[in-house]
């Protein structure tokens, strides 16, 4: 949600800056290596092991992205997952 905001808040300035002329490609490329690393890590934190539990660790990648969302065990979480499959594909369209 962070980076979503601040990517939104960049796109902003950077309009304002391309109409007035200050927006040189050097600042544009350093912007977007920035932006690179950002959500690069983004994409990395979201399918990295899950070992914050020591009684149930996950070990290789999330359930939700690894596995269809019709094997939840609540019927109420299909939604959830789904929810969560569509960030992360997000995630890895933008990077």
């Amino acid at each position: 949600m962070v980076i979503s905001v601040l990517s939104t808040f960049v796109l902003l300035v950077k309009a304002v800056c391309f109409v007035v002329h200050i927006w040189v490609p050097i600042l544009s490329a350093c912007v977007h290596l920035g932006f690179i690393g950002v959500w690069g890590f983004s994409v990395a934190a979201q399918s990295a092991t899950d070992l914050s539990d020591p009684l149930h660790p996950q070990h290789g990648a999330p359930w939700y992205i690894a596995k269809s969302c019709s094997v939840a065990f609540n019927k109420s979480n299909i939604g959830y997952c789904r929810q969560a499959k569509a960030a992360f594909a997000v995630s890895v369209i933008l990077l």
